[in-house]
């Protein structure tokens, strides 16, 4: 294979990868951001379950669950 052939077709190859890739990283920030939003629900309605069996185990109300965990050990 010719040098020129080679160069002319590893210069079209990079041309047709940068046309493809055009609006990428926006594509892959959208997807983060869903992904940490949807862990961010995951996450709080695990706590919310949690809070809800230690008032459920405590007999307590969960007004009175956070106002102690939000009190400091002396």
């Amino acid at each position: 294979m010719k040098l020129s052939t080679l160069v002319m077709a590893g210069l079209l190859s990079v041309i047709s990868v940068a046309a493809f890739a055009e609006d990428g990283s926006d594509r892959a920030r959208a997807r983060w951001e869903a992904f940490q939003a949807s862990q961010m629900e995951a996450h709080a309605e695990a706590g919310q379950k949690t809070l809800a069996a230690q008032t459920k185990y405590n007999g307590s109300s969960a007004a009175d669950t956070i106002e102690q965990n939000q009190q400091p050990d002396i």
